[in-house]
């Protein structure tokens, strides 16, 4: 990832770490973004629909993946993040052109057969597992991806058994 200063806005204001913590943490975490962004494999082109919110990280980092022909949305459950995350953007290192939409995983708003793939990353442990679980999630995601498309998650849920679905 180019810029490695995409959280500062969100940190208090008398940060924990020191300098040199937050610099090596912020390292940590785009090595984290890139490593499991890397296990999609080549996703050059593809419309992507990334359903684990609005963090400029994963956003940047999906976007240089994808390049200039292909288009990413990004759908974030909570609305007030929706345009902060837009502000973080315009500093951001971006290929492809980045959509943020609020909404709903489990009702995503868009039409059948729009993306490519549809990808999560540390959005199901998240979720309220007591009403909806993961699996319904990705059952919902399922219908907006094109036939031969994808649906993948990147993530854990710890006390429910992970789900593959046919």
């Amino acid at each position: 990832m180019q810029n490695g200063n995409l959280m500062p806005r969100r940190l208090p204001r008398e940060d924990p770490l020191s300098p040199g913590e937050r610099e090596a943490y912020e390292r940590d975490l785009i090595s984290f973004c890139d490593r499991e962004l890397d296990l999609l494999g080549d996703i050059h082109g593809l419309d992507v629909l990334y359903a684990g919110g609005s963090s400029p990280l994963w956003l940047e980092g999906l976007s240089q993946r994808i390049g200039r022909t292909g288009t990413l949305v990004a759908l974030e459950a909570d609305t007030e993040l929706v345009e902060e995350g837009r502000e973080l953007l315009r500093e951001a290192d971006l290929a492809a052109p980045v959509r943020i939409f609020a909404g709903d995983v489990f009702h995503p708003s868009f039409e059948r057969n729009t993306f490519d793939l549809a990808y999560s990353a540390g959005l199901f442990h998240e979720l309220d597992v007591c009403e909806r679980s993961a699996k319904d999630a990705l059952v919902a995601l399922a219908p907006v991806v094109r036939t031969g498309g994808r649906v993948a998650t990147s993530d854990f849920v710890n006390y429910v058994p992970a789900v593959q679905l046919e």
